[in-house]
């Protein structure tokens, strides 16, 4: 029994094009959870990106500043601070921070943009064919566009104006 690989549905020419219409739903009010975990992968490669560079940067450089200060505010001989004391006063400086708790939530604030972004993107398309191509477009658009845009963003926000 021999058996005919080209007119198989697997390794025939329309492969592509079976395996992208076996992944897509006719109605679109509901992704496909595939489609779904590739905006969700894209989204984390960004993160990691955002946190491995500039955010890391802009944490380790506020986290510099706030030690200098804590070692002139609550470790100087002139307060009459204990060491737990001392201790307290350095936790509330790094507690009440806002610039260190803004670097720490941009990278929520990017992820619930990169949804947004997407959910408008898709928004009312009633066509799987139209659906698919928005949708690799805006992953698209998250690799090239947006992953260099929150990267600048954030380096004008966190690091160039604390210098």
């Amino acid at each position: 029994m021999s058996v005919n690989l080209v007119n198989n549905d697997l390794l025939g020419k329309n492969h592509f094009e079976n395996q992208r219409n076996r992944n897509l739903r006719g109605h679109t009010h509901i992704a496909h959870p595939l489609l779904k975990k590739e905006i969700k992968n894209g989204s984390d490669s960004i993160l990691g990106f955002l946190n491995s560079t500039i955010l890391n940067q802009a944490r380790n450089n506020r986290k510099k500043y706030l030690f200098e200060l804590a070692a002139d505010k609550c470790y100087n001989s002139s307060n009459s601070y204990s060491f737990s004391e001392a201790r307290e006063c350095e936790n509330q400086l790094f507690s009440r921070d806002a610039v260190l708790n803004n670097i720490n939530n941009f990278s929520s604030h990017v992820e619930v943009s990169f949804q947004d972004q997407h959910e408008r993107a898709v928004n009312g398309v009633n066509c799987a064919r139209v659906y698919y191509n928005q949708h690799k477009t805006q992953l698209l658009k998250m690799n090239y566009l947006y992953r260099y845009y929150y990267y600048f963003l954030a380096k004008d926000l966190f690091v160039n104006s604390c210098k």
